[in-house]
């Protein structure tokens, strides 16, 4: 007789089912005994407790250093904007 079970893993919003069988489906279970299985989830990274995937995590890198290079840019086009102005007075 064939038995199939599955488990859902949830770890803040990320999913991973695991399928557990008596005929040696994805995991082989006996009966009275303990089976210990190993999940992966793809967490690269957890900031301030959310997790982030590689891809989502570069990502957010490469997001923040084009925002520090705006912020400069605009940082300096505003000082020669006031020398420019300093300059006409």
């Amino acid at each position: 007789m064939r038995e199939v079970w599955g488990i859902k893993f949830l770890f803040c919003g990320l999913t991973a089912l695991l399928v557990l069988s008596t005929l040696s489906m994805v995991v082989n279970v006996k009966s009275q005994e303990v089976t210990e299985v190993k999940v992966k989830l793809p967490v690269y990274f957890i900031i301030f407790g959310r997790p982030f995937t590689f891809w989502e995590f570069l990502a957010l890198m490469t997001a923040f250093f084009i925002l520090v290079f705006l912020i400069g840019v605009l940082l300096i086009e505003y000082r020669l904007w006031r020398i420019r102005r300093a300059l006409r007075s």
